[in-house]
């Protein structure tokens, strides 16, 4: 099996971003993760695949740290009306044709991050792209796209988990303008979709309460409402914490809300 070889092997280092980076810029390196799957195609190798518009990606390898992915683009469709800052660090190499990288600087998700307020986009900053060009990027702070020239881009895409945001956040183009902010893949984006599965259930006040200490503030709050919806009483202690010392200001004035809510009900 071609995931015993020494090229795969060497993403068990490829957690660090000074490691991921030298692979993806080793041509050799992409060629010898590559070749194998290249050379038999029809071996019914069990990666994952997905096709959306113009492009295409097929899953290498998925791990706790670490994806590694193929993307091929195609020129002519439609452009985007938006683009994402995807929360974590990748290293991208160009495995053939030409295009163009687009970045903008989006700054980064801080512990008081609010959609509310949140600056948009700054202005475009683009590189020309071509076979064998390796470029790192930033998704923490910045958003970006690959336009594909004629005949179109194939990227090797290598994405670490390691000090990844907690959010993903999706900016309208033209004008750069915070469309939404999702959980991120990871620990919190998994925690979020536990405690509304705990929420939907109508049980597991233990797993709520402990949720509501969780270090990304919008799985704390999930975990508060979905609480207070089935034990106020016992949520309550914790409810008037966060109305004035939980770190996120949208926290604090979604909990104060809520204490108002308890002390005047309907």
């Amino acid at each position: 099996m071609w995931r015993s070889g020494a090229a795969m092997a060497a993403l068990d280092l490829a957690g660090d971003p000074a490691v991921a980076a030298a692979l993806v810029a080793d041509g050799d390196w992409a060629a010898a993760v590559l070749s194998p799957l290249l050379a038999r195609p029809d071996a019914a190798w069990p990666l994952a695949g997905r096709v959306a518009g113009d492009r295409a990606t097929l899953m290498i390898e998925r791990r706790a740290d670490l994806v590694l992915a193929v993307t091929t683009l195609r020129p002519g469709g439609e452009p985007p009306g938006g683009v994402i800052a995807g929360g974590r660090q990748s290293f991208v190499r160009v495995l053939g044709g030409r295009g163009r990288l687009d970045r903008w600087e989006a700054g980064v998700v801080g512990a008081d991050f609010s959609a509310a307020t949140a600056s948009p986009l700054g202005p475009r900053r683009s590189v020309d792209v071509t076979c064998g060009s390796a470029l790192a990027i930033d998704g923490r702070r910045e958003a970006h796209r690959f336009v594909p020239a004629e005949g179109g881009l194939i990227l090797l895409t290598l994405t670490l988990a390691v000090d990844a945001a907690p959010l993903l956040r999706d900016y309208a183009l033209p004008g750069g303008q915070l469309r939404r902010a999702a959980a991120a893949e990871g620990d919190a984006a998994q925690a979020a979709m536990l405690v509304e599965v705990l929420g939907a259930l109508g049980g597991g006040t233990g797993g709520l309460a402990a949720a509501s200490a969780h270090p990304a503030f919008f799985v704390r709050w999930a975990a508060m409402r979905h609480w207070l919806a089935q034990d106020a009483r016992g949520a309550a202690p914790t409810l008037a914490r966060m109305a004035v010392a939980d770190p996120h200001p949208e926290v604090r004035a979604a909990a104060l809300a809520a204490q108002g809510m308890l002390a005047c009900p309907a």
